[in-house]
């Protein structure tokens, strides 16, 4: 299997079917970080590269992010819903590093998509490493 593909996958079981029936991860992630601005996103992404080690995070929107929990909800959300583009110098590279993943969510009012207010983008090197720290933390919690 492509190693991007199986991070993808790793966040799918971790993050998007678990979801639909226990909501405490989401919650656990919350009380360990809390955004000082919320619509700052220079300091969003700086708080999430200290707290998760992901140092190609880039914040381009946060949309009503709170914290960690919020965070992990919205990246959810964009693999739930699809909302993933792959880019780089090679895109169908094998090599985690070369390939950077954008994630975007947008809210559902009355059950339409609006317009797009969270998006990230890292390395799928780095999106790995956000698929362990929720491992790391379901292990924990045992959930």
């Amino acid at each position: 299997m492509h190693p991007v593909t199986q991070v993808v996958n790793s966040l799918l079981s971790l993050l998007v079917f678990p979801v639909a029936k226990d909501k405490a991860l989401f919650a656990s992630f919350e009380k360990k970080l809390r955004f000082e601005d919320p619509s700052d996103p220079s300091g969003v992404c700086a708080a999430l590269i200290q707290e998760l080690s992901v140092p190609s995070l880039q914040v381009a929107k946060v949309g009503r992010c709170k914290g960690l929990g919020s965070f992990f909800r919205r990246l959810r959300n964009a693999v739930s819903h699809k909302n993933l583009e792959f880019s780089g110098t090679d895109p169908d590279s094998r090599t985690l590093a070369a390939v950077m993943v954008t994630l975007r969510d947008c809210p559902y009012p009355k059950g339409k998509p609006g317009p797009v207010d969270w998006e990230i983008t890292l390395t799928a090197e780095d999106l790995e490493k956000l698929s362990r720290y929720v491992a790391d933390d379901v292990i924990r919690q045992g959930l």
